[in-house]
């Protein structure tokens, strides 16, 4: 397996379910950039320097990833 140390998560926008990221995040928390809800421009720029992007809907059955 793997390891890359230097990888950071970005989620952007809103986080509605705390509890959730806290219990099953928690070993990896300081590896997490929480946002929280950004205006378009902002978003734009956080797309700009992403080498990975995941972006996941709650209308369609699979996420949209793009590799930078």
């Amino acid at each position: 397996m793997k390891v890359y140390p230097m990888c950071r998560l970005a989620v952007v926008g809103s986080t509605g379910n705390w509890d959730f990221v806290r219990k099953n995040c928690y070993p990896i928390l300081s590896k997490i950039h929480f946002t929280g809800a950004l205006s378009p421009e902002e978003v734009d720029k956080w797309y700009q320097i992403a080498d990975i992007e995941l972006l996941s809907s709650y209308t369609e059955q699979c996420s949209y990833v793009r590799l930078g």
